[in-house]
């Protein structure tokens, strides 16, 4: 099974080195453009679906690189697992005071817990329940085939916290390490895996949890 991670494109807030979390923003015309070749990139790929974080520039994105595709049987389905991490009372504020702050502590700034945002654990927990969960739920419920490919278009941190929990190349390391590591907007990263690992992961946590 094919998964192809895709970062939503440039909005004015990355532009302007604001932070935006959970806050409805839309794509600058550059990140327009970014999604159109994305979509043009991936144009020959049979996606089953495209998964897809609710926030505005991720939807956008989605739908964007979708025109593009040569087979438009894809549909366009969101998770809100898939959000970007939620910065409480620093959304849209300039990320400079954030970094700040996080040098005053001495720490990265995803390990700073924002008021009346997400904790990192709180965040991580979030994101991998997609993996744990409504991922595997949705390819049992539409009985994907094992060579089947799905996009998932969300965020940059959501996004890390996947490849960082599926161990795949420089995003494979410890979360914080991981979520440090630069990922582009509206750049396809591809990751191969076998079915079957997917649906061992809810098989897993309803073990853990004592579910079934």
């Amino acid at each position: 099974m094919k998964l192809v991670f895709l970062r939503h494109g440039v909005t004015d807030h990355n532009r302007n080195h604001v932070i935006q979390g959970w806050s409805p923003t839309s794509l600058h015309e550059d990140g327009k453009a970014q999604a159109a070749a994305a979509g043009k990139e991936l144009a020959a790929t049979r996606f089953s679906a495209v998964l897809c974080s609710p926030l505005p520039r991720a939807v956008e994105t989605a739908k964007i690189a979708m025109a593009e595709f040569a087979d438009k049987v894809a549909k366009l389905v969101e998770f809100d697992a898939l959000r970007e991490r939620n910065f409480g009372e620093w959304e849209n504020k300039p990320a400079d005071g954030f970094e700040a702050w996080a040098k005053e502590k001495r720490c990265s700034p995803w390990e700073l817990h924002p008021e009346q945002g997400e904790s990192l654990e709180e965040f991580r927990a979030r994101v991998v329940r997609f993996l744990d969960d409504d991922l595997p739920a949705f390819i049992e419920q539409n009985d994907l085939p094992d060579d089947a490919c799905l996009l998932i278009v969300a965020h940059g941190g959501s996004l890390k916290v996947l490849l960082n929990e599926l161990k795949h190349g420089e995003w494979g390391g410890d979360l914080v390490s991981a979520l440090d590591v630069r990922l582009k907007n509206a750049q396809p990263v591809t990751v191969e895996l076998k079915k079957e690992q997917l649906l061992e992961r809810r098989k897993k946590e309803k073990r853990s949890s004592g579910v079934g």
